[in-house]
């Protein structure tokens, strides 16, 4: 009965540790498996951040591209409108000349003379026929 109550206890223990090295079988399988999974969201997780900064990235230099247009096209807006101005000053500036040499002409040659200096120009002397006084 000993022999028998020891072989029985054996047998249990033996299938006690059976069933622990199952269990941690068991265990250790799961938690590979967990971590896989836990691998396989990280990687993923990732890669869709690789992904979001890569468009972070393209959406930053496009809007560097487009502020560069932009202000390329400011200035080209700017030195036209300078052109034009310069333009309108020149025409202004040859209107009033045409005009003062204009009237120049049309008055007496009499009156002339008695005009301040600086008024006729030596290039006006030739125009009017003057002489150099």
């Amino acid at each position: 009965m000993r022999l028998e109550f020891e072989r029985y206890r054996e047998e249990r223990e033996r299938r006690k540790l059976e069933q622990e090295q199952n269990e941690d079988a068991v265990f250790l399988a799961e938690m590979h498996k967990q971590l896989a999974e836990r691998d396989k969201l990280d990687q993923l997780a990732d890669e869709k951040r690789r992904r979001k900064i890569k468009e972070h990235g393209r959406a930053i230099q496009e809007m560097i591209e487009l502020r560069r247009r932009q202000r390329a096209m400011d200035a080209a807006e700017d030195i036209k409108w300078h052109e034009y101005l310069l333009n309108e000053e020149r025409k202004q500036t040859e209107m009033v000349e045409n005009e003062r040499l204009e009237m120049l002409k049309n008055a007496p040659v009499d009156v002339l003379r008695y005009l301040p200096s600086g008024v006729i120009k030596d290039s006006d002397r030739k125009t009017l026929g003057l002489s150099d006084n």
